[in-house]
């Protein structure tokens, strides 16, 4: 494990070099990566401090730690005179100083005597400074966040507190650990991933985003309760990311297909988090799977990426889509965390839940079905929860179906691919061929376009023999504004070991888009 981590986090740390803006004398330019796609160096670059710093102390060279200390630098450009960082230079949104907090704290436990008085003096004021914003500003009654901040915030707050033997940090960070953990529904989600943060859907469903969940949350809760050492939380924390590991599937991938903030979801996990890898790594002791679903998650981590880059999937690269630097600089931290804490910890291939999993799971807080036969793993959702723009899968889609041998064969996500979040989400030229991979039933009347994939009140069943699994639809048709139609039909989702056959009716005068990204199709009609 220890050599699958190191060489990855090298491969990115050397990538980052590479586009590195380096003694031009231009303080707004020196210390900051050059993002190829978007065309502008994002200002959350800084976050790069830590893998930067353990990629120094690893390798025992000089140039990756002349690298973190001008990417800090760099970070002076959007740091706000209350102590605050600034997302980017034209996004105000201040609350991700808590992953800056986290990393330069990181950063300061990891290569502590690795640094010069002076740059140690430099960094620590620095941490000083964002602490205290962040006592004063994020707490559990802050309105305009989601849950992944109070649940990173008790991370930082007590990375902080211990740093600077700061007992009232300690006391926030317990409060908004409690606060987190009293989130976290029976079957282990971590709700609040929108507003209002206790909102309920029509249908009984919560705010829950897997990658979130999987790629920050959870892993930040992790290591807060380590910070503490928290023993019971500790297992409780286990015995939740066991229960995600329904969502992670056979490569390694998360299956966030139905998620509410799922217009970020690259697969592999999530655009702007971190990774999953530091929680279950903490956590290896308390399950085999755990080690290997970090393993897994890192495999195909390093098969995205492409000259050192992390692209946003598997596909971007032969698409001859730039890749993203915030992709790369955000996971390289998790990776460099992994690097630390993994021991002596071995890459054997051990099975995951998903490997042997049970035919047929039902998830009510996101209304959502996960299917297993053979080879064969399907996810067909009703999660009626959508992100303030755009709209996620939802009216009974199949939104996932995987194939050992072959991978993705289906993988929906929005339907409307909508810029939710400017320079969070990367956007294609491509736009003659960009097509939703969301399956779904439309029609077309007076220019308005129709969906199932809208619709968010559908009616599920599902019936179990020893051969095969099936899930009964009936659902409707709204456009992208929720405007209903008076149409309704039904589908019949039926999974073997043979593979999965829907059955459509009373569909007249509708089409049916079945984005398939490999594998095989057999259409009947009649």
């Amino acid at each position: 494990m220890k050599k699958l981590f190191e060489d990855l986090l090298r491969k990115y740390c050397d990538a980052l070099l590479s586009v590195q803006f380096m003694e031009t004398g231009d303080k707004t330019l020196d210390g900051g990566f050059y993002c190829r796609s978007c065309k502008l160096l994002h200002g959350r670059a800084h976050d790069a401090v830590y893998p930067l710093v353990v990629m120094a102390k690893h390798s025992g060279q000089k140039k990756y730690l002349d690298a973190a200390d001008a990417v800090f630098d760099f970070g002076d450009n959007f740091l706000c005179d209350d102590g605050s960082f600034c997302n980017d230079a034209q996004a105000g949104w201040k609350y991700i100083t808590v992953f800056y907090a986290i990393n330069l704290c990181e950063a300061l436990n990891t290569g502590k005597q690795l640094l010069s008085s002076a740059t140690l003096g430099k960094w620590e004021a620095r941490l000083a400074m964002v602490g205290k914003w962040l006592y004063e500003n994020l707490d559990e009654h802050t309105s305009d966040v989601v849950i992944n901040y109070q649940a990173t915030n008790a991370a930082a707050l007590a990375l902080i507190g211990k740093y600077f033997g700061n007992e009232a940090y300690l006391v926030r960070a317990a409060r908004l650990g409690n606060y987190a953990m009293s989130m976290i529904s029976e079957n282990g989600f971590l709700c609040g991933e929108g507003h209002p943060i206790n909102g309920v859907s029509p249908l009984g469903c919560r705010y829950v985003d897997i990658g979130y969940n999987m790629e920050e949350s959870i892993p930040a809760l992790v290591k807060y309760a380590f910070a503490v050492n928290d023993k019971d939380m500790k297992a409780r924390l286990a015995d939740i990311l066991l229960k995600q590991l329904d969502f992670m599937l056979p490569d390694g991938a998360w299956d966030n297909s139905f998620g509410c903030r799922n217009n970020k979801w690259t697969y592999w996990g999530s655009r702007t988090s971190d990774g999953c890898a530091p929680a279950y790594i903490l956590l290896a002791d308390y399950h085999p799977a755990f080690a290997e679903a970090a393993r897994r998650n890192t495999e195909l981590l390093r098969a995205c990426t492409h000259d050192g880059f992390l692209y946003g999937g598997p596909h971007y690269h032969a698409h001859g889509e730039y890749p993203c630097t915030h992709h790369t600089f955000d996971h390289a931290g998790s990776i460099a965390f992994a690097l630390e804490h993994c021991g002596d910890l071995t890459a054997e291939a051990k099975p995951l839940p998903i490997d042997t999993a049970v035919p047929l799971s039902y998830y009510p807080e996101i209304n959502t079905y996960k299917l297993a036969m053979g080879n064969y793993r399907a996810t067909v959702t009703g999660y009626d929860m959508s992100p303030a723009k755009g709209n996620h899968a939802s009216g009974g889609t199949l939104s996932m179906l995987w194939k050992y041998g072959v991978g993705p064969m289906i993988a929906a996500s929005v339907t409307d691919y909508v810029v939710v979040e400017s320079h969070n989400q990367q956007l294609t030229k491509n736009t003659l061929s960009h097509r939703s991979l969301v399956p779904r039933l439309v029609l077309t009347e007076q220019d308005v376009t129709y969906s199932t994939s809208y619709f968010s009140a559908p009616i599920m069943n599902a019936t179990k023999t020893d051969d095969d699994v099936s899930i009964e639809v009936k659902t409707g048709f709204t456009d992208k504004n929720k405007n209903p139609h008076s149409k309704t039909c039904h589908v019949l989702y039926t999974l073997t070991e043979n593979g999965l056959s829907l059955h459509i009716s009373d569909a007249e005068n509708t089409s049916l888009i079945l984005p398939l990204i490999a594998g095989e199709l057999c259409l009947l009609t009649g």
